[in-house]
């Protein structure tokens, strides 16, 4: 797409496909989360509400973003004027810094309820830092990918703890699908084709390994 992104041509098109995918699973788990929180009204669950509901319209935002420079790009056959490439570009952009901004957002809401962030301050100071990166992501896109994998961490930490603790087949599918998207944001630091290839395979099984958890728990 023009250098835009750093994926290779003939995997145009299919990562939004896993996107709008992880779409569907994510809005999958903020209903059940939804569910469960309108009966206890306990903090976690409302958390994980808001989370994936960010997260979901992230992925959403990222695949409608992409498939549209795709298929400009397509109807173009090639050839771009300067006009053209403005419009391009800018929709990209766009597109990106909304998606970026949902995902942080969302990753920060995950982040308080691993660590049970209760203190305002606290709240703010990771938002703020958020935001710088977002910030400089701009003209430095791996500083987006750096902040979202420190934030990773410490949520698969946390998921890995309680798997730990609780010894459970749902635990421990939690943990690993956190610890795949932690992995992907690795690969996607490095501006790569098949970098790109490889985290957003790691990160769709990830994302399909928690709607197997859901299915596990609807059960």
């Amino acid at each position: 797409m023009f250098g835009f992104s750093p994926s290779p041509q003939w995997f145009y098109g299919v990562d939004s496909a896993f996107e709008i995918v992880t779409t569907i699973v994510c809005i999958s788990i903020a209903l059940f989360s939804y569910k469960i929180y309108r009966f206890t009204e306990a903090r976690n669950y409302k958390l994980l509400t808001y989370a994936f509901i960010a997260i979901s319209f992230s992925y959403l935002i990222k695949a409608v973003t992409n498939l549209k420079v795709f298929a400009e790009t397509i109807q173009l056959d090639n050839i771009v004027t300067v006009e053209t490439y403005t419009k391009l570009i800018s929709i990209y952009q766009l597109g990106h810094i909304s998606y970026r901004l949902l995902y942080i957002m969302g990753l920060i809401l995950l982040l308080i309820l691993a660590l049970n962030i209760t203190c305002k301050r606290t709240m703010s100071i990771i938002a703020i830092l958020s935001a710088i990166a977002i910030i400089f992501s701009y003209n430095y896109q791996p500083m987006f990918h750096i902040v979202s994998a420190i934030f990773l961490f410490y949520i698969f930490t946390h998921f890995h703890q309680n798997a730990k603790k609780k010894k459970t087949r749902t635990s421990k599918l939690i943990a690993i699908s956190f610890l795949l998207q932690f992995i992907s944001q690795i690969f996607f630091i490095f501006k790569d084709p098949l970098y790109y290839v490889g985290g957003e395979l790691i990160l769709f099984t990830g994302y399909i390994i928690l709607s197997y958890y859901i299915i596990l728990v609807s059960k």
